[in-house]
């Protein structure tokens, strides 16, 4: 399964695994813990059958996860198509506010033309408005027909 990403702390600290115990803790095949131990993680010993520390299998995700992360620069949005932070086109995006000082900051971005959006809470959107420019949108509204007009149509079907 491509782009998963494991809980770093999952294995006990002080016990060894096989590579089937490994596996099953991971919820992976046997055959992606052997690519793990070719790409870095290190067994106890080189003997058979081969011994993993927990200890070692913690480091081992916990640096993988740091290695993948891609944090936003300023007047940056992450494009998930991309999977990297770009700055939005044209330097604008839309601010759409939500309850409790909270909004979303939506862009396009200029590489793949995909939607890029973000939370954001009121310090990082005063931090976006000084790099990009900002416009404010109400909230669209929901699907859906509004009371009145359920009503109507009720009162409509029964000859009111």
């Amino acid at each position: 399964m491509a782009n998963r990403s494991y809980n770093p702390k999952r294995a006990k600290t002080h016990f060894c695994y096989t590579i089937m115990e490994a596996a099953d803790l991971y919820t992976v095949h046997r055959q992606t813990v052997r690519h793990w131990l070719a790409n870095g993680l290190a067994p106890l010993d080189g003997r058979r059958p081969v011994l993993i520390h927990g200890s070692e299998l913690n480091r081992f995700h916990d640096t993988r996860r740091v290695s993948r992360k891609r944090p936003c620069g300023p007047g940056e949005l992450y494009c998930l198509g991309c999977k990297q932070p770009r700055a939005p086109a044209g330097s604008m995006v839309d601010f759409l506010p939500g309850s409790g000082g909270l909004g979303v900051v939506v862009g396009i971005c200029p590489a793949c033309d995909r939607m890029m959006r973000q939370n954001v809470n009121a310090k990082r959107l005063d931090a976006l408005r000084s790099v990009l420019e900002v416009t404010t949108r109400p909230q669209p509204e929901p699907i859906g027909e509004s009371r009145d007009a359920r009503l109507n149509c009720h009162l409509q079907e029964k000859g009111v």
